[in-house]
């Protein structure tokens, strides 16, 4: 928007007039073709998704606030079963729908106390898995919103009820192949060439390491029910790309597997079929989901789709002659990142149906469990459509897939592309960095935390499936970050190179520990970055994709690991942390208490990122459910750099 200059020669400002509808938004200035924040108002900087900061700007929504939904229990009438909700003012009303499907305003009864009743169907409408899902408003503003799963017969209870299909409860692996475990090393296959750096070339993991991983209990162990494969589709054989800089000069193997030259085929380095279906049939014998990463946005020269079609891809130049690559916000859909890796045109049905079609071979030759999309925002609707369709089409009978993508953007983007027909989540990479820089105290304090966190749920909903991360394969490690031996400021790419960045204290350890938590603490699915369970240190890629250590851990490192360990568990063994409506506060900058309730389970975890004690009091009796805490009859003390999470 432009702004007009009001004033004289002797002084004045810029100034723009905009009508908007009420929401969230937010801005930048652009000062001769730079952009730039206000260095007079840092109280309004949020992150922006791209690891730097927007001012916001909120336009309050006309009327009273509605009065939070609660669901405190659930009873059995004479012929029908109920849910009890909270009290709620007259002029406030509550839609429910079971499963997908509007319940009558007679099933909804206020009673004399004000609290109000929900009636569930009869029984002959429940499926195996059935969800309540209610919703209030009071004809101005909405409230949070609450879901209660429900068996073919009673109410989930407890977690043990839960199976992997259960998205809400699901905890997250997420690993490079090629760096997790090497369990064949017959296809070992690294470049060894002198101009590809060996961190920047095959290290030689593969699927079998990752199934022998799972035979071993790994990932059972730490409490995850869902890993996250990196790509493994057929990469080319040979060197491209170029980082020449600092003095460090490389170009680089597809050991990461984002450079595919097949839509459909399996690259030999990670596995053969047989060993995929390998993996498949033990993960689900463990009652492991499978995700699998995919590439939909490009493929690599060599790919035999742009050999035969090149009319499928979008032009490498613009109509002025200059490169159409990283242009990621300008030309979202068309850009390429590299002119090595040409963008399919997914706004054309005769390109997305084909390629749809060979994605649609990894659930139904294989039988993954879903797909994490690499690159989502740049591809069309259309692409997303037509995949879940076909999806949904080809699933097994009672089977729920899983789709999340990768969008670096404004919540209003990133929510674009979910929906029914669409992607199930993607990752808010707008609370990873405000949680990153809130549990390494780089900026960000309690109460821009918690709006952060409250942003999210008023955007995605109380019950989103967001992927909240550990690790960004775009960032340094945040351990790295935490104990200052990587500067967010600094070029954290070449310092992977030139460094040998190893961590340097206990509170980088402690303060990945309270990120662990806080991920484990709020709606969405946790997702840990491979070897943050232990404190991997590391610049950016290709430094944060070090080799995954099995053995030698040091005091620290166990010490994280343990307490991952409990984390994760704690959120699994908890209703409260995977179905519960989620409120914030924050009593001082160093100190976030996020509180969890699902009907009668309360939790609370409390956050402490500060240098001093907390002292937190109590009006009942608690047990610790994971960190630590001096727990007294009246008060619980966290200690700095610490959390806990509690339950009456």
């Amino acid at each position: 928007t432009p702004m007009k200059y009001v004033g004289n020669s002797s002084g004045g400002n810029y100034q723009a007039s905009l009508t908007l509808p009420a929401g969230n938004y937010t801005y930048k200035y652009t000062v001769n073709g730079e952009e730039r924040l206000d260095p007079g108002d840092d109280s309004t900087l949020v992150p922006n998704g791209f690891g730097s900061f927007n001012h916001s700007l909120t336009v309050a929504i006309p009327g009273k606030p509605c009065v939070p939904l609660r669901a405190l229990n659930v009873g059995d009438g004479e012929s029908k079963s109920f849910v009890v909700l909270d009290s709620l003012p007259k002029d406030q009303v509550v839609l429910a729908f079971w499963n997908t499907y509007a319940l009558p305003a007679s099933a909804i009864e206020r009673q004399d106390d004000g609290r109000i009743w929900v009636y569930l169907p009869d029984d002959s409408d429940w499926a195996s898995r059935n969800h309540l899902h209610l919703y209030s408003h009071n004809g101005s503003q909405i409230s949070n919103d609450v879901v209660i799963p429900f068996t073919e017969e009673h109410l989930l209870q407890n977690t043990t009820q839960l199976n992997r299909s259960d998205w809400e409860a699901a905890t997250l692996y997420f690993m490079m192949v090629d760096r997790f475990a090497n369990g064949d090393s017959s296809n070992d296959a690294p470049l060894n060439r002198p101009d590809v750096l060996p961190l920047a070339d095959y290290m030689g993991g593969d699927v079998a390491g990752v199934t022998q991983a799972v035979e071993a209990g790994y990932f059972e162990d730490f409490g995850f029910n869902t890993v996250w494969l990196s790509p493994i589709g057929r990469n080319p054989q040979g060197a491209y790309g170029l980082w020449n800089k600092g003095g460090v000069m490389t170009r680089f193997s597809g050991y990461h597997g984002y450079w595919p030259t097949s839509a459909k085929k399996l690259d030999r380095r990670m596995a053969i079929p047989e060993q995929l279906h390998a993996l498949l049939e033990v993960a689900h014998g463990h009652d492991l989901n499978v995700l699998l990463d995919y590439v939909a946005n490009h493929v690599h020269l060599d790919h035999p789709v742009y050999k035969q079609h090149r009319d499928w891809a979008t032009s490498l130049y613009l109509p002025d002659s200059s490169l159409n690559t990283e242009r990621w916000d300008d030309h979202r859909l068309t850009t390429w990142f590299d002119t090595h890796l040409p963008t399919l045109d997914l706004r054309r049905p005769e390109v997305v149906e084909p390629m749809t079609d060979s994605a649609l071979v990894w659930m139904t030759e294989f039988g993954i469990d879903g797909f994490r999309h690499d690159a989502t925002k740049h591809v069309d609707l259309l692409y997303w459509r037509t995949l879940t369709k076909k999806l949904k089409k080809s699933r097994s009978a009672g089977q729920r897939l899983y789709q999340i993508g990768e969008t670096y953007g404004s919540p209003d983007l990133i929510a674009s592309y979910l929906g029914n027909g669409l992607l199930d989540a993607q990752f808010d990479f707008n609370v990873y960095d405000a949680a990153v820089q809130f549990c390494a105290d780089l900026g960000t304090d309690a109460e821009r935390m918690a709006s952060v966190l409250q942003n999210s749920l008023n955007v995605y909903g109380y019950h989103h499936l967001m992927g909240n991360i550990s690790g960004n394969q775009d960032k340094p490690r945040f351990i790295s970050l935490a104990d200052r031996s990587v500067s967010p400021d600094e070029d954290s790419k070449l310092a992977g190179y030139t460094r040998n960045i190893q961590a340097t204290d206990t509170v980088g350890y402690q303060r990945l520990a309270l990120l662990h938590a806080l991920n484990h603490a709020i709606p969405g699915i946790p997702v840990v970055y491979y070897g943050d369970e232990y404190g991997m240190a590391g610049g950016n890629d290709p430094d944060n994709r070090r080799f995954m250590k099995w053995a030698n851990y040091s005091p620290a490192e166990d010490a994280l690991r343990r307490r991952t360990q409990e984390i994760v568990q704690a959120r699994r063994n908890s209703m409260a942390l995977c179905y519960g409506y989620t409120e914030m506060s924050n009593p001082s900058p160093d100190v976030l208490i996020v509180h969890r309730q699902y009907l009668y389970e309360h939790v609370w975890a409390i956050f402490n990122r500060g240098s001093s004690p907390y002292v937190h009091p109590l009006t009942q009796d608690v047990t610790r459910l994971a960190g630590e805490a001096n727990i007294g009859r009246r008060q619980a003390t966290v200690a700095p750099y610490s959390f806990v999470y509690l339950q009456p």
